[in-house]
């Protein structure tokens, strides 16, 4: 069951209940969401949601995440904060990712952006880092990242784990 409200001004509001999930031993889930696009503030969205799921009958994980968005001319710029927390200590879990991209012209982007796992089982946080790029030129686009995560399933000995994607589209 999902409602989501009319915008007011700004202001949108959403609501779930899945009343029972087998893929969660028949667990119940709700959330809430707001999101706030003031007016005059042109550019700015805030983001906040919260959600409880009953995973079994002695496991319960309470979800809620932050996000700010600001676009202002050719750069927009995001910062997310979000937290699990469990019936168990270990289970605990927090995240924040950072990014901005910049639109240097219409056809040409780039972007950078971090993301900090904190996993309450991990030893270590899970750090990731990437930079992207893309350039279109009529119906073709070429576009490419570079990704690095470091300290790998939480553990500061594991080697860092690089990735890089470049892709060429044609749109006819």
């Amino acid at each position: 069951i999902r409602y989501t409200s009319p915008d007011f001004n700004g202001v949108t509001f959403e609501m779930s209940f899945l009343p029972s999930n087998t893929s969660h031993n028949g667990g119940v889930y709700t959330d809430m969401g707001i999101k706030i696009s003031p007016e005059m503030v042109d550019g700015l969205s805030i983001y906040y949601a919260m959600g409880d799921e009953e995973a079994t009958a002695t496991t319960e994980f309470n979800h809620s995440t932050l996000a700010l968005v600001y676009a202002f001319g050719p750069v927009t710029v995001g910062y997310q904060q979000s937290n699990t927390d469990a019936t168990a200590a270990n289970d605990t879990d927090e995240t924040t990712t950072i990014g901005v991209s910049y639109a240097v012209s219409d056809e040409f982007s780039v972007s950078y952006n971090t993301h900090e796992v904190d996993l309450g089982n991990f030893t270590s946080d899970e750090k990731y880092t990437g930079i992207s790029a893309s350039y279109t030129m009529g119906g073709i686009t070429i576009a490419g990242h570079m990704n690095t995560k470091e300290n790998a399933g939480g553990s500061a000995n594991a080697a860092d784990v690089d990735g890089y994607e470049v892709a060429l589209t044609f749109a006819f």
